[in-house]
């Protein structure tokens, strides 16, 4: 398994992935870090990709938009899923 390497520490990557989970669920389990997080699902992951144009009733496919729209959904999914892990010990 690969190190990382600290000052005076040796540890391993699944650690330090380990401890930064474990920060994330901290972080998101306080009552002001499930409002930020609400916040961010409902500007990202409850809105579509893929909106209606400003002059039209139908959705128009604008791939650059949808890419960037989706960057943004994985960021919070990232977030909820290390909070996720945290909680669970990984």
């Amino acid at each position: 398994m690969a190190e990382v390497t600290g000052i005076e520490t040796k540890r391993t990557v699944a650690d330090a992935e380990r401890d930064l989970n474990r920060l994330y669920a901290r972080v998101f389990a306080t009552t002001e870090g499930q409002a930020v997080l609400r916040h961010l699902q409902l500007m990202t992951l409850d809105r579509a990709v893929y909106g209606a144009h400003r002059d039209q009733s139908a959705p128009q496919v604008d791939h650059l938009h949808a890419a960037w729209r989706d960057g943004q959904n994985q960021l919070v999914r990232g977030i909820i899923g290390r909070a996720r892990a945290g909680m669970e010990g990984h």
